[in-house]
């Protein structure tokens, strides 16, 4: 395996973040194509045998079957080969690496690394009651002004409203 990012970088959606060693997977893929090729010169065969009555059901169900077969595994190899290469699901910054180059990993199973999106960012936090309380007074007494929603014109400025009823306190956006 290696890695095609640096620790702590921003990447961006479909980015190359690893790659996994294809070889393997390339010959999975040339033994399922010549596989595919033999059945299917086999069912040509068998498709025109089954018409001059010299072939039995039974014979020509399994040439079909063993086509289909082939085309699954074939389907399955070249899958798997796409597996080689390891793209960023989401835009954002990237962690230091959970494995270093050379390791051995296993699908669904391994972290690679970790990718933290900051665009949008949701913030959720609790506070002491008494602090809630003293903050609920100055904003009914207007002495805290809030971000009005209107004057947040530009998308990279997040338009904030403050929930003061929920329990635990909260804000988040409201674009």
């Amino acid at each position: 395996m290696r890695r095609a990012y640096d620790e702590g970088s921003k990447v961006n959606r479909g980015d190359l973040l690893f790659v996994v060693d294809p070889a393997p997977f390339v010959a999975d893929l040339a033994n399922a194509q010549a596989k595919l090729t033999e059945s299917e010169r086999d069912w040509g065969r068998a498709q025109k045998l089954f018409k001059l009555k010299a072939l039995s059901s039974r014979e020509y169900d399994q040439a079909k079957s063993t086509y289909e077969q082939a085309k699954a595994q074939t389907d399955t190899a070249r899958i798997n080969l796409g597996y080689t290469t390891v793209r960023a699901p989401i835009s954002g910054y990237t962690s230091h690496e959970d494995v270093t180059e050379g390791t051995l990993v296993t699908a669904d199973q391994t972290v690679l690394t970790h990718i933290s999106q900051l665009d949008p960012i949701y913030i959720y936090f609790g506070s002491p009651d008494e602090e809630m309380l003293d903050l609920r007074r100055k904003i009914s007494e207007g002495t805290v002004l809030l971000p009005a929603a209107r004057s947040c014109r530009r998308r990279s400025i997040p338009r904030w409203a403050a929930s003061t009823r929920s329990s635990p306190p909260s804000i988040s956006p409201t674009a």
